[in-house]
C-alpha cells in the first residue's frame, strides 16, 4: 500500500488491471524520436508522420511526476551498506535479475529496507522498461534510500 501512495503509484496500481508493458512501443518511440528545441515535449516519427507527447500529456495520463527536477537537486549518498547487504556491486545499479534473488532473502528485513528493493523493482520495470539483465543507472538507483529524493523522481 505505501508503495502504491508514492510517486511511482500508478505503476504498482497496472499490476492490479493486468496491465502489460511493452517496453518495444517505448523503445520505438525513443529509437525514432526527432530532435527539437523544446526539451519539454517528445516527438517521434511513425510510418513517416510526427507525433508529439507533452510530458504535461504524459503526467496527466500516467500520473506519475513529470516536474523538471531542480537545479540544487543533485541527489549522493553513500549507497555501499545497501548494496552489499543486497549482494550486488556496489559500482554500479543493480539489474532486475539480482533483486528478484534479493526478493527471495529480504522478508526479515525492516519496512524501509524492503521498500527500498520494491523501488529498485519499480525502477527497473515500470521506469526504465529494461531487460532483466539490464541495469538500472546508478545515480537514479541511489535515489531509493532517501524517500524524499525518490519522490521527487521521475
Amino acid at each position: 500500500d505505501e508503495v502504491k501512495k508514492s510517486s511511482v503509484g500508478a505503476i504498482a496500481k497496472l499490476i492490479d488491471v493486468n496491465y502489460i508493458w511493452c517496453a518495444k512501443v517505448v523503445h520505438y518511440l525513443l529509437t525514432h524520436q526527432l530532435a527539437t528545441k523544446k526539451n519539454y515535449e517528445l516527438w517521434s516519427l511513425i510510418d513517416c508522420q510526427p507525433i508529439r507527447l507533452s510530458l504535461l500529456e504524459f503526467g496527466n495520463i500516467t500520473g506519475l511526476n513529470c516536474e523538471a527536477f531542480k537545479a540544487a537537486d543533485s541527489f549522493d549518498v553513500d549507497h555501499t551498506p545497501f548494496w552489499s547487504e543486497m549482494n550486488v556491486p556496489t559500482s554500479r545499479g543493480p539489474y532486475l535479475n539480482q533483486l528478484r534473488l534479493v526478493l527471495d532473502r529480504c522478508t526479515n528485513w525492516s519496512f524501509e529496507k524492503r521498500r527500498m528493493v520494491g523501488w529498485l523493482c519499480l525502477l527497473s520495470i515500470g521506469i526504465f522498461g529494461v531487460s532483466p539483465s539490464t541495469r538500472i543507472p546508478l545515480e537514479c538507483a541511489k535515489r531509493v534510500l532517501d524517500p524524499e529524493a525518490f519522490e521527487s523522481y521521475p
